[in-house]
């Protein structure tokens, strides 16, 4: 709390002459939560803005600071072309036909553990040719995202991570798939992360009809999506 933490601050640096630190601490609290709630600044779209193409990741697979969705049935491989995506990208190495951006990767996991991640990891570099290969940060998860955002912002801040898998769209939600509240909430949450995101989503019964299970701001909020198929 901010008295325990003033607390510790005069027991360190007390004395005569010191700060409040408590009103300090009160003001900075403030300060960020207003900034917080006045979101992102204003800008122009002007003719004389610089013209940027789109920039990749992994092209063209992966958007750049973008959400691309990879969905499909139960086991045709959603999870080994994720890992293969973050093979690449960690190394900056061609896997797809094209060089990626050479950047960090962290996987959020919902589905398995670290030992299952790294057998297949170990299994897919050596299919690959690859002797040497960086290691990727890992994360297990048991919370819906908006639980866990926020130690995952913190990480991704302080350890440079350009790249996140989130395996999956379903238990991140943790509520009605079909509820398009609850499916724009977290995007908005992924958007925030700042990063390139591959999320790993399901069909529904087998029958995708061309898009993932549940509400269809799935399909509209991700900037590219694509289906495995056995």
């Amino acid at each position: 709390t901010r008295a325990q933490t003033a607390r510790r601050l005069a027991e360190q640096w007390g004395g005569p002459g010191a700060p409040a630190f408590q009103s300090l601490l009160t003001d900075a609290c403030a300060g960020v939560v207003e900034l917080f709630r006045e979101g992102e600044p204003f800008e122009w779209v002007s003719r004389d803005n610089e013209l940027r193409k789109p920039d990749y990741a992994l092209f063209p697979l992966l958007p750049k600071n973008r959400i691309t969705t990879l969905f499909g049935d139960g086991a045709t491989g959603k999870g080994l072309v994720a890992l293969v995506c973050s093979l690449s990208i960690q190394d900056g190495t061609d896997l797809f036909g094209a060089m990626p951006e050479h950047g960090k990767g962290l996987y959020l996991d919902y589905e398995a553990d670290s030992d299952e991640q790294t057998f297949r990891t170990h299994r897919l570099a050596a299919g690959l040719g690859l002797s040497q290969w960086s290691n990727m940060a890992y994360r297990q998860l048991f919370q819906p995202l908006h639980q866990e955002a926020p130690a995952i912002r913190r990480y991704i801040d302080d350890n440079g991570i350009t790249f996140v898998i989130l395996d999956s769209i379903g238990a991140a939600v943790g509520a009605d798939l079909n509820d398009g509240h609850e499916i724009i909430r977290v995007w908005n949450i992924m958007r925030s992360f700042r990063c390139t995101i591959l999320a790993i989503d399901h069909t529904s019964k087998g029958d995708s009809q061309g898009r993932p299970t549940g509400s269809n701001y799935k399909y509209h909020y991700s900037r590219a999506i694509w289906e495995t198929k056995k």
